[in-house]
Order: C-alpha cells, then sequence, then structure tokens
C-alpha cells in the first residue's frame, strides 16, 4: 500500500492483491471523535482491489467529511458499521459511487441530526 497525499487525491494507493480493511476508520483521525471537513474525502478512491471497508465510527462528520471516500471501490463488497450521530451537509455524499460488488451494508444509520444532503447519492451506481 503506498500512502499518497490527502486532499482531493487518493490517500491509499492498492496495486495488487485484495485488501480487507478491518477496525475503526477513526485510527486515521488521531482517534477523534469527529471526521473533520474533507478530511477522508476520496482517501480509498479508485482503490479496486479493496473488498471490505473499515467501520465509521464518529460522533460527528462534517461538512464533505467523507465524500467520495469508496468512489470506485468497484471490488468492495462490505462495511460493516456506520455509527455516526450527526452528519453534516453532504457528509456521505457519493460515499460509495461505483461500488458495484457492494452486498453488505449495515441496515441501520443512526445519525439523528442531518444537515441537507447529507446522504445525497450516497450508492449511486451500485
Amino acid at each position: 500500500m503506498n500512502n499518497k497525499i490527502i486532499g482531493g487525491n487518493p490517500f491509499f494507493n492498492i496495486s495488487y492483491g485484495y485488501v480487507e480493511c478491518h477496525g475503526n476508520i477513526m485510527s486515521l483521525c488521531n482517534n477523534s471523535n469527529i471526521i473533520k471537513e474533507m478530511s477522508l474525502t476520496s482517501i480509498f478512491k479508485d482503490a479496486y482491489y479493496l473488498k471490505t471497508a473499515p467501520d465509521i465510527i464518529a460522533d460527528e462528520v462534517e461538512s464533505a467529511g467523507c465524500w467520495w471516500m469508496f468512489d470506485g471501490c468497484s471490488n468492495l463488497k462490505s462495511i460493516d458499521k456506520i455509527d455516526v450521530k450527526k452528519v453534516g451537509g453532504s457528509g456521505f455524499t457519493y460515499m460509495f459511487n461505483n461500488c458495484s460488488s457492494l452486498v453488505n451494508i449495515p441496515s441501520i444509520l443512526p445519525a439523528t441530526e442531518l444537515a441537507d444532503y447529507c446522504y445525497n447519492k450516497m450508492f449511486y451506481n451500485c
């Protein structure tokens, strides 16, 4: 796995071999309980070989915090847990765009505070 700079570009470039990513994604956010604005945007974008997504357990996802997070992960089959209490505007927009193999998603998205467009096209092209 090659690390890249976050900021519209993928952070992880998985070049070969299928990968299962487990645990809470918050370990990449200094174990904060808030996914800051655009902090995980496109982090796994086009990671073709990613099969399992990490859990997303946080108090809050700020505006566009997980925008395009798994876009193009066409071999992604499952994400076990998304447990977020507050989702900011466009927080999960296009999160699983083009994840055509996705078959297992959480049955409940327990957020109680939802901003406009927070789940906009979350599963587009799945």
